[in-house]
């Protein structure tokens, strides 16, 4: 018997499974064994779902070539839609290494410049630049149209010349850009920062967390439907920020990695830091997590790390390769 982390219930060995504290979709390695199947289906389902739609963590994984649950690549980028026409659309694929690739592209659209040294005898000072796909027989009123425009008009030896080709003219492509637009719902993030914490909470610290006040905060998140980031200090009586990239506390841990580093597959992909500080003085224990070494978050899982028995920064150190190591610093 034992007691799931989440619903604080006593059950059999058999009711639980194996939970990825960073899920196994991210390429996650470590797991815990205290969190129940219910619980875990509870808590992780449409989170996982959400992240696994999440356009950043698509791009970051496409990037480190990481396959999805079902072993294949998953496009962050499928389609982009012209600004001038939204039938016109630019398709993306990858190849079997994850290496994405155009697979439509639409033909570019040309113009056509026309150059007059004479029109009616007087210098045309314009240039005119109509579309090339235009039929031949329209060509003749869309130049008769441009020209009123610049003040001037054909003469009928004008018109001749322009369709028996006279007039100088060259096609070039034109300019287009096209655009792909999607939101970033940002509350999946901060939950699945906060589920690891509290994961690692019990990982690192041990059923003593169980009576740790600032676990009841975290699983009360955990649980509520909240959906808001804003204030969850005030809200909820948690703290989660931001960190920067570049900071002393992390400075160590990417030392590490780079020592242990002997090709690309050795490659440090994500981090984890559980470190005892003394802040305004109250004793925390936070947890520091990285993921893809792009974003950095700080979760506090104690205000008194009197009651554990952890004096120094531990470390958890996953690779691209699927393996792990956990080292104090």
């Amino acid at each position: 018997m034992k007691k799931c982390i989440l619903c604080e219930t006593d059950k059999e060995d058999n009711e639980f499974n194996k939970e990825h504290v960073i899920p196994k979709q991210l390429g996650g390695t470590l797991t815990i064994e205290n969190l129940c199947k219910d619980c875990n289906s509870k808590l992780g389902n449409e989170l996982d779902q959400d992240i696994a739609r999440n356009i950043l963590y698509k791009t970051y994984k496409l990037g480190e070539k990481i396959k999805s649950n079902r072993r294949n690549f998953i496009n962050p980028f499928p389609i982009f839609t012209s600004e001038e026409d939204e039938n016109r659309q630019i398709e993306m694929g990858h190849d079997e290494e994850g290496n994405l690739k155009i697979t439509h592209n639409p033909q570019a659209k040309s113009t056509m410049e026309l150059k007059g040294d004479k029109i009616s005898g007087e210098i045309i000072k314009a240039e005119f630049s109509i579309d090339a796909t235009i039929p031949e027989d329209e060509r003749l009123n869309k130049i008769k149209e441009l020209c009123e425009q610049e003040g001037c008009k054909l003469t009928p030896e004008d018109e001749e010349k322009i369709k028996s080709r006279q007039l100088k003219t060259r096609s070039v492509n034109s300019k287009e850009s096209f655009y792909m637009s999607e939101e970033v719902d940002l509350w999946p993030i901060i939950q699945l920062y906060v589920r690891i914490a509290y994961e690692i909470a019990f990982y690192k610290l041990g059923d003593s967390y169980f009576d740790d006040p600032m676990k009841n905060k975290l699983k009360n998140y955990l649980e509520s439907d909240d959906h808001d980031i804003e204030n969850l200090d005030e809200r909820h009586g948690i703290i989660v920020n931001y960190f920067p990239e570049e900071n002393e506390v992390a400075e160590p841990i990417k030392h590490l990695a780079d020592y242990k580093k002997h090709n690309d597959a050795d490659r440090l992909l994500h981090f984890i830091l559980i470190f005892p500080m003394m802040i305004d003085g109250v004793k925390q224990i936070n947890v520091l997590i990285n993921l893809f070494n792009k974003r950095t978050f700080r979760v506090l899982i104690s205000e008194d790390f009197d009651n554990y028995d952890i004096k120094s920064f531990n470390a958890i150190l996953m690779f691209k390769n699927r393996s792990h190591i956990e080292v104090n610093i």
